[in-house]
């Protein structure tokens, strides 16, 4: 069974830190996946686990134009271009969802981008594809027939193209820079009047600006990451080849079928972790 996408309405809530990727954690996955065929697990037992989606926060049903006051504050173009960074927001953590959910990211505890790569890569060879990494977005060369592994495929591709172009856009545009710095000046001014109504737009801008400098950190950190996993294929990939062929050999030809065998438990003992 597939897993309902989620969307995080709060991205400052703490986020589960990935074990380190090394090696060991690979030779883990494979000898889990050995022990399940020795086993002779039966890997075509339907998964019924999914996750429930939560609720949007409030700053995504607040009238975000009505915050940037134009007969106080002489324009309305500050609320426009707010609504533009929640919106890209809804749609970067919308792919996000669709990408981990292919890759039955339920199943996997402490589950992390990196685990995901590495559960679609092994997935896409025992799939009989050859997978190099590539420098440019998606980042993953295939080859070979895609069809019977297309959506996972294409969840990876959108979801890596919306992260570069958003990242890019982010990174390149000072207007964003410059709407957090007007946002603290119309903090500043709605903190001058007496009203109970400044009070709450008070309350909603700075959530805002929070929340908008979590997003563009997010990004940066979601684009190291996935940086930094292409330099670990390229170093590890005889492993990960290794796993993928072994998965072949048992018709593990689904993300739901290669978690059930290699990571509902026991891969993340012992493993260093990393917040860098």
């Amino acid at each position: 069974m597939g897993c309902i996408p989620t969307r995080k309405s709060d991205i400052n809530k703490p986020r589960v830190v990935t074990p380190a990727l090394t090696s060991q954690y690979l030779n883990t996955i494979d000898q889990k996946l050995l022990s399940s065929i020795r086993n002779q697990t039966d890997f075509n037992v339907k998964c019924r686990r999914f996750k429930i989606p939560e609720p949007e926060g409030k700053i995504f049903k607040v009238d975000i134009k009505s915050l940037f006051d134009s007969v106080i504050f002489g324009s309305a173009d500050h609320g426009n271009e707010m609504e533009v960074i929640l919106n890209d927001y809804k749609d970067f953590i919308s792919s996000q969802s669709f990408f981990f959910s292919n890759v039955h990211s339920v199943c996997v505890s402490n589950f992390g981008l990196e685990k995901g790569l590495i559960i679609m890569i092994t997935v896409l060879i025992a799939n009989k594809l050859k997978v190099e990494a590539d420098p440019e977005c998606p980042y993953l060369k295939i080859i070979g027939n895609q069809e019977p592994v297309i959506e996972l495929i294409n969840s990876w591709n959108g979801y890596s193209r919306i992260l570069e172009n958003l990242h890019q856009k982010y990174e390149r545009n000072k207007f964003c820079k410059g709407l957090l710095v007007k946002t603290s000046v119309i903090i500043r001014r709605y903190e001058n009047l007496d009203e109970q109504n400044a009070k709450k737009r008070i309350k909603y801008l700075k959530e805002i600006k929070n929340f908008s400098v979590g997003f563009f950190d997010l990004l940066k950190e979601m684009m190291q990451r996935v940086i930094l996993f292409a330099d670990f294929f390229n170093k590890n990939k005889d492993i990960i080849v290794q796993i993928g062929q072994t998965a072949e050999t048992v018709k593990l030809c689904t993300c739901e079928k290669m978690v059930h065998s290699c990571y509902i438990e026991g891969t993340d003992q012992g493993l260093t972790h990393i917040n860098n």
